[in-house]
């Protein structure tokens, strides 16, 4: 499947993955939740990395994520977290509670695409 634009909130690995799988497609990287929401269109391509998210974290940010995800019920948001260096399964464990989240886990040995795992839905 074809993607004509890319919203990407996503760390400098996934950029790089990116950036070499998409070629043909509108790729917007940005940097914060403010630019993510600022930029989302109707039929954007959602990345974001899980590690955007700290477990740890006191400013709430998760929860500000989460707000916005439920603001926009027809959209689906794809992010990655990738397990063996990722420091935000619990952030991503409550992302993944949302109807509209499709969670990615990646393991070290998974030498697939981004686009096999959005098209098959893992």
């Amino acid at each position: 499947m074809k993607y004509k634009r890319i919203l990407c909130w996503v760390d400098a690995e996934m950029q790089e993955k990116i950036t070499k799988e998409f070629s043909n497609s509108e790729i917007i990287f940005v940097k914060s939740l403010f630019d993510f929401t600022s930029n989302i269109t109707n039929d954007s391509l959602n990345l974001i990395s899980a590690s955007n998210f700290n477990d740890f974290d006191s400013s709430g940010l998760i929860y500000k994520v989460i707000e916005f995800f439920r603001t926009k019920p027809n959209l689906k948001f794809h992010i990655f977290l990738f397990t063996e260096k990722d420091d935000s399964g619990l952030s991503s464990g409550e992302l993944a509670k949302e109807t509209n989240v499709i969670s990615h886990l990646i393991f070290r040995d998974y030498n697939g695409t981004i686009q096999a795992r959005i098209d098959s839905g893992l």
